[in-house]
Order: structure tokens, then C-alpha cells, then sequence
């Protein structure tokens, strides 16, 4: 299995951490201190020897941030673990606030009279992240870059993967690194850059057609580098040995490595301005570049920006990707349904099963994240995940969420079906086909170029709100070509100010979550291409990838309108045409029945 079903909550030893914490933040004269869900490249997913909030706090999700006192601490987490946070900290140790409705400054400057001095790991936080908290502090709050405290308490192995890094040819890529380089170094040359600092794994991967195993289900490789404008490249990691394959090709020849305790030294020894990226620079980095009194110049990071948009090899790659998973996917369906309704299941032998039938392809690699199988209230737990623990047995009328995705080295799929054996009930039906209907309203829109994931974030919601209901988080995210199954910068939702372009990859997976009862999210991929009926080319479109049936029995069909009904038609008979021919006899039969048209 490529996941794993073990609780790493430590909540039972929260108090006591606590406890030698707060000792520590006396000792130091501190106030509080700052603990993030985060590594010094700031990925989603990081190494189990950097995850310090679920040490001190036994939260896992995937985003968060605690503040600790000498009397108090708090929780800050956003909507998609609102309900994960209360389960998994310690009540009376921790008290859970929404970030999204009071931000950490905030909420320090209502809680606090005084000037309190807050220490914060500068590995762990970015440059804009600094520069908003001192932005919002208005000088009542001391913010003071320290060494992290949790690793005077905290002794485990440290050190990063050894893992050896792999090349990605340019059949599978589909565009050469010096392709990609060349185009680098003509953006930092408008830009009077004379050395880039790139702090983004999934982004250095791009550039160099480079995969790894560093941290789990995303192929990248933990490094830093720095890009000089003669074209050569200094890559600092913990571990040279795993880069050895690079280091015998003559293309790379211009790469050099150096050990990461070399970065310090070699930034502020460099000649000429330096480039970076705000949003991803440690501010331990920033004050390197401080003390070197060198010219700095905030960019977007170029490589992290060009990722987000495929070029046609990689479009071709997702296709095949997506084909082969939903052939996957359609095949635990029908296992699923056609199971006696007596049979015992719970979510742990649903997630193992569904892997099962995408290693049975030949061509799984990794999944692409942790399977998320709640069933029932579980469902309702948005990023839940299922343990040895939590683990539920499954009735017959339970609503199951599955969202789920695989790593195949022509691309990564994200795919969430909500799914019951049994009946569904009038309310259940509605919902679900509200959610359905705000997937096909973006499905199939079309728009003038310009637009942002934030412009169309409401056309997914609007069929909720008329209902006055909405769910916390966002309609959709970027996806990598074999990386990272979350990929910035591009996004639908609220805060999302990136230009949709012909290219980008994204998830449309509206939701609802009625807390203690169910979940019910949808989830396809979509690609961004330019309308072809459109003599100036002005607008766009999306093309959908993923082609996986929609569940007629929690279907109301009376709520669909007659445009919605003929688009559930149309894609249902692509999968139809495009799977069918590689399903045994009754797969088909079942997945024909499942695609049956609805009369118009």
C-alpha cells in the first residue's frame, strides 16, 4: 500500500510538550512562540521529521498554524478543517479559530494589551508572510526571528530523503531543459536579474525535467537553487549523493551541487542583483541577502508561473493518465455496487481495493494523495482521513466520499465521486444535485480572456447560495504533469488573481458537508483551451479530462434544465465511447445502465 492507515496524532502527549514548552518560551523571556504547518520550502506535503505542528499539537491536517503562551495556546486552521482540528487537539489545551474570519495578527492585537513578543521560525516563514505581520502589527506586536523551540524538545532523525533523483525525458516532458532555461534566463534578463533564487521543489523539478521521492505521493526533489544569468545553476541540497544520475549527463553540465550549509556564504559572497520570490523565500534567505547589502528584486517566481501551463505533450499525457484511471475507478464502481448488500465494508477496505484496481494498471507510480473514504459523518470532515481508529464500517444508506488520484508518469489524476448503495432520500437528492449542477455551470462556460479563478468561483456556488448554503473551501486547484496534485499558482476561488490561459490544468469540486451527517463533493479536472468557434479567439473554455459516470440514483433529474441535461448526456456517452471498449462484458452492461440517457 502506498498509504498508510496509522494515527499520527500524538495528542496524548500534548499536555506534557506543552508543558516543556512553555518553560522554554519563560526561559527565553518570550511571550509566545509560532508554530507552522510547514518545511523550509513551504509544500503542502512535508517530511514527517519537519511535522512540528502535529507534534506539539496533534493536528495532521495539511494546513495550520498554532500559537502557544505561557498560559494559553490557539489553533488556526481554515473551513476545511474546522471540524478536524476540534477532533484531534486537545480541547483544553487548544482553542480552534477560523483564519479566514481573523488572522493571527489580529487576533494577537485584540488578546494582548501589551506588546507581546512573538518568536517565529525564519526557516519556516516566508518574506510576505513577515512583511504582513509586521504590515498588520502596527508596531503593537514584536515579532522576533529565533531558533525553533519545538526542536529543542523534539529529538528525532533529521535529514533529507536520500532518495536518488530521476530524469524525465523530453517524450515524457515534452520540452527540453534548455528549452526551459533559455526562456528562464530571457525573463530574468528583462528583468536586470543577475542571480534568481528558486525556493520551490515542484518549480526546480519543471526547469530541470528532474522527479524525486522526498516526500510522499508528490515526485519532487527538496533543493534550493540559484540560476546565474551566464545559465549555470548551483542546486543546495542536504544530500548530494541522490543527484548522482544528473551529475553524468552532459547536459547538466552547467549544474553545479553544493551542501546546503554552503548557501549563506554563497549568496552573500555573489556579485550582482538577486532575484526571488516573496511568497516562497524563507526569511532566514532574506536576511542573507540583508546583511550582503546586494540589490534585491521581488519577481514571481518564472519557473513556477511557465509549470502552470502544459504544453501539448503533457496535455496528450494527462489525457492518457486520465483514461487509464477512470477505467480504474469505473471497475472498483462496479465491484463496489454489485457487492451483496450484506457484505461488510468499512472505508480502510474501500481505499485498499480502489488502489488495488489503479496498481492493476502497471502503471501506478505513487497515488497522488492520501485517498480521502468518509462515509457517513466522516464524510462531512472535509480533508478527512481515514485510520486504524477512526476507521468506520459502512452501512447499506451511508453517502461515501471518495476523492482519490494517481501518479502516472504521463500525468496525476484527482478524481472525488460521493457514492451510496442504498436509497437516497428526497433532501439528499436535492444536494446532491445542486452540487452537480454548479459543476456543470463551469463545466460548460464559456469566457472573454482576462478572467481569474476568482471571476468564476461563483458560477459553482450559485445554485448553493440560492439554496443559502456554500461550503469552505475552494472550487478548484492547479495540477501538475507527474507533480504536485495541488499546483500554484492557479486556483478557482475567492482570492485566485492568475489569468486562466490556454494550457492550465485544474479541479471544479463543489461541495456540501452537513456536519455529523454527510458529504457530498464532485470532482473532474478540466482543461483550459481557447473556444474554437470564436473567429478571434478571444474566449475560453474548459475541456473536461476525467471521465467517470455521476450517480443516477442520487440524481433528482426534475431540477436539471433541459442545457444541463443535454451536457450530462454528452459526457456520459464519452465515457461510454472512450471506456467501454476496455471493460469486460458486465462492466459494461453496468457502466451502459449508468450512462443511460436522460430524456429531454
Amino acid at each position: 500500500m502506498f498509504q498508510s492507515f496509522k494515527n499520527s496524532s500524538e495528542r496524548n502527549h500534548t499536555p506534557r510538550r506543552i508543558e516543556f514548552l512553555r518553560a522554554l518560551i519563560k526561559n527565553y523571556k518570550l511571550d509566545g512562540v509560532i508554530i507552522p504547518k510547514a518545511d523550509r520550502y513551504q509544500g503542502e506535503y512535508i517530511p514527517p521529521e519537519d511535522e512540528r505542528l502535529t507534534w506539539i499539537s496533534g493536528f495532521t491536517g495539511s494546513a495550520g498554524t498554532a500559537l502557544v503562551f505561557a498560559e494559553s495556546a490557539v489553533l488556526f486552521v481554515d473551513g476545511r478543517y474546522s471540524l478536524q482540528a476540534k477532533i484531534e487537539v486537545n480541547g483544553r489545551i487548544f482553542r480552534v479559530e477560523d483564519s479566514t474570519k481573523t488572522s493571527i495578527v489580529n487576533w494577537l492585537k485584540i488578546n494582548f494589551k501589551y506588546q507581546p513578543k512573538i518568536a517565529f521560525d525564519p526557516w519556516l516563514t516566508t518574506v510576505s508572510q513577515v512583511k504582513t505581520f509586521l504590515k498588520e502589527a502596527e508596531g503593537k506586536i514584536k515579532f522576533l526571528p529565533r531558533m525553533n523551540l519545538v526542536d529543542k524538545l523534539w529529538e528525532r532523525n533529521s535529514g533529507e530523503s536520500s532518495e536518488k533523483v530521476f530524469y524525465l525525458s523530453n517524450e515524457i516532458s515534452g520540452e527540453s531543459f534548455s528549452r526551459k532555461l533559455n526562456k528562464i534566463l530571457n525573463i530574468l534578463k528583462v528583468n536586470n536579474i543577475k542571480n534568481y533564487i528558486f525556493c520551490k521543489p515542484d518549480a526546480i523539478c519543471w526547469l530541470l525535467n528532474i522527479r524525486g521521492k522526498d516526500v510522499a505521493h508528490n515526485p519532487v526533489v527538496n533543493c534550493f537553487s540559484i540560476l546565474r544569468d551566464s545559465g549555470e545553476i548551483i542546486i543546495f541540497s542536504e544530500n548530494l549523493d541522490k543527484f548522482s544520475e544528473l551529475k553524468n549527463k552532459p547536459l547538466y553540465r552547467k549544474i553545479h551541487f553544493k551542501k546546503f550549509s554552503e548557501l549563506r556564504n554563497f549568496i552573500i559572497n555573489s556579485k550582482g542583483s538577486t532575484g526571488f520570490d516573496q511568497n516562497h523565500l524563507p526569511w532566514k534567505i532574506y536576511q542573507y541577502l540583508e546583511s550582503s547589502n546586494k540589490k534585491i528584486i521581488q519577481m514571481s517566481d518564472p519557473a513556477n508561473t511557465l509549470k502552470s501551463v502544459k504544453n501539448s505533450t503533457e496535455i496528450n499525457g494527462m489525457i492518457s493518465a486520465h483514461l487509464r484511471d477512470a477505467v480504474a475507478f469505473i471497475k472498483f464502481m462496479y465491484w463496489f455496487f454489485k457487492l451483496d448488500k450484506t457484505s461488510e465494508l468499512d472505508e480502510i477496505s474501500l481505499i485498499k481495493k480502489l488502489e488495488s484496481y489503479r496498481r492493476n494498471t502497471g502503471f501506478l507510480r505513487e497515488i497522488s494523495f492520501d485517498t480521502i473514504c468518509g462515509s457517513g459523518p466522516n464524510g462531512a470532515i472535509i480533508h478527512y482521513r481515514a485510520t486504524n481508529e477512526s476507521n468506520r464500517k459502512i452501512n447499506k444508506d451511508d453517502i461515501i466520499l471518495i476523492d482519490s488520484g494517481g501518479q502516472y508518469l504521463d500525468g496525476t489524476t484527482d478524481i472525488t465521486r460521493s457514492i451510496c448503495r442504498g436509497a437516497c432520500d428526497t433532501k439528499t437528492k436535492r444536494l446532491y444535485t445542486l452540487v452537480l449542477k454548479g459543476l456543470i455551470a463551469l463545466s460548460r462556460q464559456r469566457w472573454p480572456r482576462g478572467l481569474t479563478g476568482r471571476d468564476l468561483d461563483p458560477l459553482a456556488r450559485q445554485f448553493l447560495w440560492n439554496s443559502l448554503n456554500d461550503y469552505e473551501h475552494g472550487t478548484g486547484h492547479g495540477v501538475g504533469a507527474y507533480l504536485c496534485v495541488h499546483e500554484g499558482p492557479i486556483g478557482i476561488n475567492r482570492k485566485s488573481n492568475i489569468e486562466l490561459e490556454p494550457g492550465m490544468i485544474l479541479s471544479i469540486e463543489p461541495g456540501f458537508y452537513q456536519k455529523h451527517k454527510f458529504g457530498i463533493r464532485l470532482e473532474n479536472l478540466v482543461l483550459v483551451k481557447k473556444v474554437t468557434d470564436n473567429p478571434n479567439e478571444s474566449f475560453l473554455c474548459f475541456e473536461t479530462l476525467t471521465s467517470v459516470p455521476f450517480q443516477r440514483n442520487m440524481l433528482d433529474i426534475s431540477m436539471l434544465d433541459k442545457k444541463e441535461k443535454v451536457w450530462l448526456n454528452s459526457y456520459h456517452k464519452s465515457i461510454l465511447d472512450k471506456i467501454g471498449p476496455k471493460l469486460s462484458s458486465n462492466e459494461l452492461k453496468w457502466l451502459t445502465r449508468q450512462c443511460a440517457p436522460i430524456t429531454i
